[in-house]
């Protein structure tokens, strides 16, 4: 999750690290998240922004309360809502919305200059699918094992239901990111902003997401 404020960390961006033992940090540029009192794996700080990834735990009870530490400096607790599983896609400007985050099976970004082919492989990405199995490990980075969400993951593509052909961790990613490789269906009509959405579970990604498909 991104949180925005004032003095939140340094002024200069400042990214997360990663230990020896392949987990992410929960500190960057001296910057902490709390959620009830428990460290989250930090991606980034900046004085106005922070990215950190929610704790597993946070998901047992169904509000939470969120602080954001710098140099020993605590803001006061925020209450926020927790959902089991609440599924994201990547865009592109990383603003929720628009072009989606998706390689095509030739290797290229998806975009109107390079949309994907009807019937061809794509791989997008994507957060929130909750618990895994095997469990899942705060900040841990994936390798050998690439846990799988313990509910089904279903694709929408032009509106068209689609089973993926892999919905687990995203290899060489912190846990929580998700990958999933689907085939287009032949039967969509070609278009620069076909609708993307992912389900895991019940639960829906954002609306008015898209992909270019030709």
């Amino acid at each position: 999750m991104s949180i925005f404020g004032r003095g939140l960390g340094p002024a200069n961006l400042a990214d997360g690290t990663v230990s020896n033992s392949g987990m992410v940090q929960t500190s960057a540029g001296a910057t902490r998240v709390l959620f009830d009192g428990t460290p989250a794996a930090v991606l980034y700080s900046r004085r106005d922004q922070v990215g950190a990834i929610v704790p597993y735990v946070a998901a047992l009870a169904p509000t939470t309360h969120v602080q954001v530490e710098y140099l020993g400096s605590r803001s006061a607790p925020v209450e926020v809502p927790v959902s089991a599983m609440a599924p994201g896609i990547f865009t592109i400007d990383a603003s929720g919305a628009g072009q989606a985050a998706v390689i095509n099976e030739d290797g290229s970004l998806n975009s109107s200059a390079h949309p994907a082919p009807r019937g061809s492989v794509v791989t997008l990405f994507a957060t929130g699918e909750g618990q895994t199995s095997p469990p899942g490990v705060d900040g841990k980075i994936a390798d050998q094992i690439l846990p799988k969400p313990l509910v089904p993951v279903s694709v929408q593509i032009g509106g068209v239901a689609v089973t993926p052909l892999y919905a687990a961790a995203a290899e060489a990613a912190v846990a929580g990111a998700l990958q999933v490789n689907v085939q287009i269906p032949v039967s969509i009509s070609a278009s620069d902003k076909v609708p993307l959405q992912i389900s895991v579970g019940t639960a829906s990604s954002q609306p008015n997401v898209t992909i270019a498909v030709k």
